[in-house]
């Protein structure tokens, strides 16, 4: 093998590396923006919600409603007990 054949293939094989990287990259960046897009538009959604309903609803029935949220939420995510109209045990009782 001539010397000028290892350079070439040490740059061939950088500058393909390069390429693959610079994709690399580029796909973490999308993502990045993309995530930054949900949590924003999430946001601005749920903050109009909320407006909506503190219009709409008293406060304490506001409260009532959230607990009522988070009991179905930590039935759903944590396997509440079941109850005798349950059709599968761990599911949400509503």
């Amino acid at each position: 093998m001539k010397p000028q054949e290892g350079r070439l293939a040490t740059r061939l094989t950088r500058s393909y590396l390069n390429l693959i990287g610079r994709g690399i990259l580029h796909v973490i960046r999308t993502i990045h923006g993309l995530g930054a897009f949900a949590l924003i538009t999430l946001g601005v959604t749920f903050d109009e919600i909320w407006a909506l309903t503190e219009s709409h609803f008293s406060p304490r029935s506001l409260a009532n409603l959230s607990r009522r949220l988070a009991a179905v939420a930590d039935d759903f995510f944590f396997g509440g007990r079941p109850g005798p109209g349950d059709h599968w045990a761990g599911g949400p009782r509503f």
